[in-house]
């Protein structure tokens, strides 16, 4: 009985010492605020540079419905925004409107995905003439353009321009590249399925350079077309599929490799 106890005792305290815990912040979205809750997610660390997120937990304080006058809670998307509002991903246009039908814009993805990763704002040259320090973009097109997220047309990054339902999905394609690696399959990256389309009647309407990372996104669930065998890929993305696509993208990466190779 004595030894069961000690074995019992051992693995307990083993268990615990090989647990960690890290923290995201995510911060205002549209105001451009860096300020915000933390959450707490729970990592167990596997090897350098590896860690699984084990359970994802609702902030304290978010239990109450959403303060949109536009977003009614049997809205399609209600239950993802509540998600991302709630760990700071996305909010409001104003204090008491969502704006769920209006364009994404260029601007609004990038800041959305730099919020997610919990990053640190920095100061880096960048070749865009059209953003300008002190816009609450600025940092996160400067984080994006380093990691090679976003990518800019010559001069420009055009932020106020309306963003594609598949140009989304390729920014969110660049960042899991970059910063996690789902290890549930393996070698993730060479097991994405290249007929994933397939089930979708407008799938020659997927420009060459977004196949792979709609490819990804289909077959992981993240994304899903306007109908049921229509993927509107060239369509403009509206704030309310954006949160559900995060949303997705959120619970989805519950089991991911954090890439810190620079």
């Amino acid at each position: 009985m004595k030894k069961n106890f000690v074995l019992i005792a051992f693995i307990w305290l083993s268990i615990f010492t090989l647990s960690s815990t890290c923290l995201f912040t995510y911060a205002d979205v549209v105001g451009g605020s860096a300020e915000g809750d933390v959450t707490s997610i729970p990592w167990s660390e596997e090897d350098d540079g590896v860690v699984i997120i084990d359970e994802l937990e609702t902030p304290v304080g978010h239990d109450e419905e959403l303060p949109f006058a536009d977003v009614k809670v049997d809205d399609w998307f209600y239950e993802d925004l509540k998600v991302v509002y709630d760990h700071k991903i996305l909010t409001g246009t104003s204090d008491s409107t969502y704006s769920p039908s209006i364009p994404v814009t260029r601007a609004m993805m990038i800041t959305s995905i730099f919020k997610f990763s919990g990053e640190e704002e920095f100061e880096e040259d960048i070749p865009f003439a059209d953003v300008e320090k002190g816009t609450y973009y600025y940092f996160s097109v400067v984080w994006g353009k380093y990691h090679d997220i976003v990518k800019g047309l010559g001069a420009s990054y055009n932020p106020n321009s309306s963003i594609t339902r598949q140009d989304m999905i390729v920014m969110l394609f660049r960042y899991d590249k970059r910063f996690v690696e789902n290890i549930n399959d393996g070698d993730f990256y060479n097991n994405t399925p290249s007929n994933a389309l397939k089930a979708y009647k407008d799938m020659d309407e997927v420009s060459e350079y977004a196949v792979e990372a709609m490819n990804w996104a289909v077959d992981k669930d993240i994304f899903q077309g306007r109908k049921a065998d229509v993927l509107a890929p060239k369509s403009t993305l509206t704030r309310a599929e954006l949160a559900t696509v995060m949303a997705r993208y959120l619970e989805i990466e519950d089991k991911c490799r954090i890439n810190n190779e620079e």
